[in-house]
């Protein structure tokens, strides 16, 4: 529903972010800017969690981790990206292990995620 809305708007919405930061990159005519907007809005404050794509997305990163395993460049950047952080583990900015990743993805749960954007992302 939400990319045919977008479809409509004329409209590309790219959502992302973690527990330090969220980014929301949207691009439309300038006459569809408000309704886009709206449903930008809508997208960020009332997630609706489905279970289907909650999966989907789950088995798309832990492919891309796999992947991750044998490319050197994503060991390199991963591995500044630990040193440039060097937060202990358990720290909200630590940077796993590429194994680390994969075992936080397989054990993350549906309700995790929605708690998560309560406590994070919440409409307060």
């Amino acid at each position: 529903q939400i990319q045919d809305e977008l479809d409509k708007l004329k409209a590309r919405l790219q959502v992302g972010g973690g527990v330090t930061g969220a980014t929301a990159i949207l691009e439309t005519t300038r006459a569809n800017l408000p309704a886009a907007l709206r449903l930008m809005a809508e997208v960020l404050k009332e997630p609706s969690f489905p279970d289907t794509e909650f999966e989907q997305i789950r088995n798309q990163r832990l492919a891309t981790a796999e992947n991750q395993r044998s490319e050197p460049q994503a060991l390199a950047f991963l591995e500044v990206q630990r040193h440039l952080a060097p937060y202990p583990k358990g720290d909200v900015r630590y940077v796993p292990t590429i194994d680390e990743n994969i075992a936080n993805l397989k054990s993350a749960t549906l309700e995790e995620a929605k708690q998560f954007h309560a406590d994070f992302y919440g409409a307060s």
